[in-house]
């Protein structure tokens, strides 16, 4: 549909900062880029900015091709927790590849059926802020959402980037869905993200729990091609296992506790084996006596997400990994 995107992509790409308002290294591809590169390079029958989301959201996986599948004890003990409070930017900052896909298990909602969602950050260069992406992969498929990253929950910070995009859609003269199907639309991107945040989230604060400890994802260097550089697609897809290690763990000591035939949830030694569910936690930083004056930090208090944490758990790091054929 669109001649010689991967190109084009490159092209924009190399205009960072020039002719182009710089952004971030962090971000592969702005969102205002693909739509330049569709409205430019589009077949003449293609909808020009249609699919934009979609489309940067795949030139950013194409060249890292990264699939993230979670351990059937991790992915329940994170899903379990959807963020009830604003998405911390700064664990996001931290998502191993420009662009991930999470592969997801059983989620459904009126009528779509989840196999995963790709995620990855905007730079929105009007507003200076960082937006997260995410790109459902369903029976019926893709559905683009977007989230607006600040002091607001899951639904608020959706609500506002669709308004935003609402008004961007009428400007650009795209069709706009009718009140009701725009409200079981968001019932069921808000049905998806809160799980689909959550293991972002763990994914990016849990690095040593990704893969067997002996590689890592991470962004390739680009080629430098007559003059140009420029960023090829992986040779194929790499299936990441997350959370091998502490799910053996979580499962070795319940064989345990069940060997000893624990009689009950408690006993002397304290809880049983378990992941403590995922959840924000104040923490008080600084000096009490800090001001300008004494040269110490002010005390503050900060509010943090803090990722499963295995509890009365084995070291994981002395179990071996367990490594599954990938077909």
């Amino acid at each position: 549909m669109y001649p010689n995107c991967w190109l084009a992509v490159d092209q924009l790409r190399s205009r960072n900062g020039l002719d182009f308002p710089a952004w971030p290294n962090w971000c592969f591809l702005p969102l205002r880029g693909a739509i330049e590169i569709l409205i430019t390079g589009r077949s003449p029958s293609i909808q020009p900015v249609a699919n934009f989301r979609n489309f940067a959201a795949l030139a950013t996986w194409r060249v890292t091709q990264g699939i993230y599948r979670f351990e059937p004890e991790i992915y329940e003990a994170v899903c379990d927790t959807s963020p009830t409070r604003e998405i911390p930017l700064n664990i996001l900052y931290k998502m191993p590849e420009w662009c991930v896909y999470i592969q997801t298990q059983g989620m459904e909602s009126q009528g779509f059926h989840l196999f995963g969602a790709f995620a990855h950050l905007n730079w929105h260069a009007a507003t200076a802020e960082t937006q997260l992406i995410l790109i459902f992969d369903t029976n019926k498929g893709l559905l683009s959402s977007g989230f607006a990253i600040g002091k607001w929950n899951l639904a608020e910070s959706y609500d506002r980037l669709i308004s935003e995009s609402l008004v961007a859609a009428a400007f650009l003269r795209m069709p706009l869905a009718t009140p009701e199907e725009q409200a079981n639309f968001r019932n069921i991107i808000l049905t998806f993200s809160g799980p689909v945040v959550s293991l972002l989230l763990y994914l990016c604060s849990q690095a040593a729990e990704i893969g067997d400890g002996t590689h890592a994802p991470r962004n390739p260097q680009p080629k430098t091609v007559r003059g140009l550089a420029r960023q090829f697609p992986a040779d194929k897809p790499t299936t990441w296992e997350v959370g091998v290690r502490l799910g053996a763990a979580l499962r070795q000591a319940r064989r345990e506790e069940e060997a000893a035939n624990a009689e009950n949830s408690y006993s002397s030694a304290g809880p049983r084996p378990h992941i403590r569910r995922a959840h924000w936690h104040g923490f008080w930083t600084g000096s009490r006596e800090g001001d300008h004056r004494s040269g110490k930090e002010k005390r503050r208090f900060d509010l943090r997400w803090l990722p499963p944490i295995a509890v009365k758990v084995s070291d994981v790091s002395t179990l071996a990994a367990v490594v599954r054929p990938v077909t």
